[in-house]
């Protein structure tokens, strides 16, 4: 006897950024287009994280980031589901 089972394989992979601590304050704010913590000393736009989180949105995934012990940033990505990410498998048993 065959069956179908869809079988969700999730994949995650994380960044670990050594920079200044995120206050929790901001950690809601990272991924806005264009903001920035500090607007006259740092450089870049504040585009980068805003495009990460579009385009793992769009893929079914999310976005997370949270304060590792030691200081800086861990932002770790998550894609799911049948369907939404390459990491979905159909097997036939």
């Amino acid at each position: 006897m065959t069956s179908r089972r869809n079988v969700v394989v999730k994949q995650t992979f994380s960044v670990r950024d050594y920079g200044p601590d995120i206050a929790g304050s901001d950690r809601s704010l990272l991924f806005e287009r264009f903001w920035r913590k500090d607007r006259i000393g740092s450089q870049g736009a504040g585009r980068g994280l805003g495009i990460v989180k579009r385009l793992v949105d769009a893929h079914g995934g999310g976005i997370f980031v949270e304060p590792p012990a030691g200081g800086g940033a861990l932002f770790r990505v998550r894609f799911q589901g049948p369907g939404t990410s390459p990491g979905a498998l159909t097997l036939t048993l």
